[in-house]
C-alpha cells in the first residue's frame, strides 16, 4: 500500500480533499502526479516496511520509519492484551448447546453413561450434572456450579489422558475453557467428594482439624477477641499472629 506524509505527518492513504492555504479544497488528488502531490505538501510515495509486530514497534519520525526493537515489559503486555482480547472474544460467542451436542458423541460421556449405570451415586451426579448443563443452554448458567461438577464427576471417575484430552478441546472448541478448568493430577489426589454432604473435601489444613458437615474446623472455637490466631499443632490450641 502506497501511503504519502501530508507536510511530515505519519503516512496515510491520500485523503479525499485537503484544505489549501488560500482556503480553497482540492479534490481527486489520486489522479495528481508525485510532483503535483509534493507542491501540495505531500510526501511520498512511502512503502511501510515490513515488521514483527511481536517483538518491534514502527514509529514515523518526520522523514522515514523507524523499526524498534520491544522492552520485555512492552513484549510481556502485548501478549496480555491478546490474551485478553482472546478471552473477551471467546466470553461472547459461548456455546453451550454445541458442548452438549459434542459430549453426547465423546468417549468421556460414554465412561459416565457406564458409570451411572453401574452406581446410584453416578447416577445421582450425572443427572444433576445433565440438569445444570440444560439450564445453561437456556441461559439460566450457574458457573460455580459448572465448575464443582466437573470437579467432581473428576474424583469420581478416572478418565486416560486421550479422553481428558478429548474434554478440553470440547471445551476450547465451543468456547467454554475461558470459564471453566479441568482438574490437574495434583487437585484430584488432594481432595474427595462426601456424597453425605454434596461437597468436595479439600485436604486437611493442619493435623487437628475436624470434619463437621464436610468442612475443616478446628477443635477449639476461635477467639474472638478481635486478634489474629493460627491454628498450632504442637500446643492443639490457637497462637496469636504477630504483624
Amino acid at each position: 500500500m502506497e501511503l504519502y506524509s501530508y507536510k511530515n505527518q505519519d503516512p496515510t492513504e491520500l485523503p479525499f480533499r485537503i484544505v489549501l492555504n488560500d482556503g480553497s479544497t482540492r479534490t481527486s488528488l489520486n489522479e495528481l502526479s508525485n510532483e503535483e502531490l509534493k507542491s501540495l505538501g505531500f510526501t511520498g510515495p512511502i512503502i511501510k516496511p515490513d515488521y514483527d509486530d511481536q517483538i518491534q514497534k514502527i514509529v514515523w519520525n518526520g522523514n522515514s520509519f523507524d523499526i524498534i526493537n520491544l522492552t520485555q515489559e512492552e513484549i510481556q503486555l502485548k501478549v496480555s492484551e491478546r490474551e485478553s482480547q482472546r478471552n473477551r472474544d471467546k466470553l461472547d460467542n459461548i456455546d453451550y448447546h454445541l458442548f452438549w451436542i459434542k459430549l453426547l458423541s465423546s468417549k468421556v460421556y460414554k465412561k459416565l453413561r457406564t458409570a451411572s449405570s453401574q452406581f446410584l451415586e453416578m447416577n445421582v451426579l450425572c443427572t444433576e450434572f445433565i440438569s445444570i448443563i440444560n439450564d445453561a443452554k437456556i441461559g439460566i448458567v450457574l458457573h460455580g456450579k459448572i465448575q464443582e461438577y466437573i470437579n467432581i464427576l473428576f474424583l469420581k471417575v478416572e478418565f486416560t489422558l486421550e479422553e481428558v484430552e478429548e474434554l478440553q478441546r470440547i471445551l476450547n472448541e465451543t468456547n467454554l475453557d475461558v470459564l471453566y478448568t479441568l482438574p490437574n493430577e495434583a487437585y484430584i489426589s488432594s481432595h474427595t467428594y462426601s456424597i453425605e454432604f454434596n461437597s468436595i473435601i479439600g485436604p486437611k489444613p493442619y493435623d487437628g482439624a475436624i470434619l463437621e458437615n464436610g468442612i475443616w474446623t478446628a477443635p477449639l472455637p476461635y477467639p474472638t477477641d478481635g486478634k489474629n490466631y493460627q491454628w498450632d499443632d504442637t500446643i492443639n490450641n490457637w497462637t496469636e499472629i504477630y504483624y
